[in-house]
């Protein structure tokens, strides 16, 4: 299974605010500014922490999901990886 790991440690800037669930990330390499739900940035902390796997991340996620763990929860969480690799935070470790 496909590892997930932060693209460059070190270069992101979080903002959020109490109660809201829109956090802003600036990125201090690129110059870009992004918008993440409290899912993308509960991935983008763990792979910032350590290298994880897609189930791995599904798993710790999982609190944030209604109805405790499952495929469909996976799926969810790769797609929110793909996004965030689409815009340079996270890249993938294949095999």
């Amino acid at each position: 299974m496909d590892g997930w790991r932060a693209a460059h440690s070190g270069r992101l800037c979080i903002r959020s605010w109490a109660g809201e669930d829109i956090h802003i990330v600036f990125d201090a390499i690129s110059g870009d500014t992004h918008l993440l739900d409290d899912l993308s940035l509960h991935l983008l902390e763990r792979v910032n922490a350590h290298a994880a796997t897609t189930q791995e991340l599904a798993q710790q996620a999982s609190s944030l999901f209604e109805g405790g763990f499952s495929a469909e929860q996976v799926e969810f969480v790769q797609a929110s990886l793909l996004q965030l690799q689409s815009v340079g935070l996270v890249t993938r470790n294949t095999p």
